[in-house]
């Protein structure tokens, strides 16, 4: 189902008449039901490889890690935050582990200050607004809007950042990717066009599991989940048979604004939920939904076949 059917589903249902209200309510719930269900056919996989201080920036595609393996596929790695405990002393931090240790604007890290160009790679009818904060070499933290015009195809900041940014954000989603190049042309980052923030995942390996675990050193696979697929123009789909709940969950969305309607708002998220238990006992539709996870206090792991 597209994203007109779905609009026309829920104003049916609910009696909304305003287009933005219901299109907003979609989008909120079709979110909260991509971060909460491993949906059939979503979950990809790559291989990485790891730099000499075992730090890399996953790519931009990746929006949620749900299993690291090492290239042999004889040993499933923890998966570790940096939130651990460490004043705990029981807590000890195992070798065989990648941990996540935050997102970050740019996939490249600027080691001499520059400005950044903004590229994209078609015109747009409308100027594009991009707001770059993070340290520059005047200042520890600067806040800069940049605008690339309606026609044009690039913009320079004014700023020389260096680092990386804290967050690169656009005011709405264009038709192209943007390219973010450094003052000598190299790529330090893409902005992909269905996206408003500009994000990467900065992941630690550890050595004793690149050499010894891999028998391509210093390389993992991962298996992540992806951004879940832009909810904007007419044609657009939610993967099916999900779209289903993702139109009960927006008439919760939608019958929660109102005190008098707060009980139907309840039975349409028990709709929802009721249907994601039918689907996830579905032989076929169902096997990649309940991946086994278990977590303690200290990390989560993550295992099964997923």
């Amino acid at each position: 189902m597209n994203l007109t059917d779905m609009i026309e589903a829920v104003r049916a249902a609910s009696g909304q008449s305003n287009t933005d209200v219901i299109k907003y309510a979609i989008r909120m719930a079709a979110e909260e039901v991509w971060n909460t269900v491993d949906l059939p056919n979503v979950l990809q996989e790559m291989r990485v490889c790891t730099n000499s201080e075992r730090f890399i920036s996953l790519p931009w595609q990746v929006s949620k890690v749900r299993k690291v393996r090492t290239t042999n596929g004889k040993v499933d790695m923890e998966i570790n935050s940096v939130n651990a405990l460490y004043n705990d002393g029981q807590y000890y931090q195992t070798d065989i582990v990648c941990r996540i240790l935050r997102k970050v604007s740019l996939h490249t890290k600027i080691t001499n200050a520059s400005t950044l160009r903004f590229s994209l790679k078609r015109v747009e009818s409308f100027d594009v607004h991009i707001v770059v904060s993070g340290n520059t070499d005047l200042s520890s933290r600067c806040v800069e809007p940049v605008t690339i015009p309606a026609g044009s195809l690039s913009y320079d900041t004014v700023e020389r950042y260096f680092g990386i940014p804290d967050s690169i954000t656009k005011s709405e989603t264009t038709s192209s990717d943007i390219t973010i190049t450094d003052a000598s042309g190299n790529e330090v980052g893409i902005f992909a066009a269905h996206l408003t923030d500009c994000t990467y995942y900065l992941a630690q390996l550890y050595d004793r599991c690149t050499t010894i675990n891999s028998p391509y050193l210093g390389c993992l696979d991962i298996v992540y989940k992806p951004h879940m697929p832009p909810l904007r123009d007419d044609n657009d789909v939610f993967p099916a048979p999900f779209h289903q709940v993702v139109i009960f969950k927006a008439l919760e969305q939608i019958n929660m604004k109102s005190d008098e309607t707060i009980g139907t708002a309840k039975l349409y998220n028990e709709k929802a939920f009721n249907l994601l238990m039918q689907f996830s006992q579905d032989e076929n539709v169902g096997k990649t939904l309940r991946p086994a996870v278990k977590s303690n206090p200290f990390v989560t792991k993550y295992s099964g076949q997923l």
